[in-house]
């Protein structure tokens, strides 16, 4: 407050030692920060969805949810690593592809994970087939789906037994539930 009295009085003052100039300065800083990355995932995004219409898959006219797209940018926006910006231009490009598929709780528990839990996450479930009903009656994920890990691609049918720590992140993660004998 002095300082902006002195200006009044004309007295000199370099405006760097103003508090002010510093918050808006950093300020700038923080939100150029915060729009490269939302302009990464969203390259990211444009990438993706270019792919997917080269392979001939359905992109949807309708538009993603104001509120879901507000979170996007805030959580993504925090963001700095491009691996992991790379991921969420795919949850956004999956979300502009078919809207609705990305809850905001989705958004909230990614907003809230690290590297290595947001990749176990992904390659957990990039290896993984969905089935409905479950086939392996105690293998299952929420209500009447399960899943079932592969080491490749689940043509080759070779399951793979995830690490107990892996299971444990997932579960502690809420991706999974598991038991002494199950995941579910």
């Amino acid at each position: 407050v002095a300082s902006v009295i002195s200006l009044f009085k004309n007295e000199s003052i370099d405006p760097v030692d103003l508090p002010e100039y510093r918050a808006a300065e950093f300020m700038v800083r923080k939100e150029s920060l915060k729009l490269a990355s939302v302009e990464k995932a969203s390259l990211f995004a444009a990438e993706e969805l270019k792919k997917k219409n080269e392979k001939g898959e359905k992109i949807s006219e309708e538009d993603v949810d104001e509120r879901w797209v507000s979170k996007f940018f805030d959580e993504v926006g925090n963001i700095r690593e491009e691996k992991v910006l790379k991921y969420w231009g795919k949850l956004l490009a999956g979300e502009i592809q078919s809207p609705g598929s990305f809850s905001i709780r989705t958004l909230n528990l990614l907003g809230n994970i690290n590297t290595e839990e947001a990749e176990l996450i992904y390659n957990a479930l990039n290896h993984a087939l969905l089935v409905s009903p479950p086939i392996i009656p105690d293998f299952k994920f929420r209500e009447n789906f399960g899943f079932i890990f592969f080491k490749n691609q689940p043509e080759t049918y070779e399951n793979e037994v995830l690490p107990h720590y892996k299971v444990e992140m997932l579960s502690s993660l809420g991706i999974v539930a598991s038991s002494s004998s199950t995941i579910m």
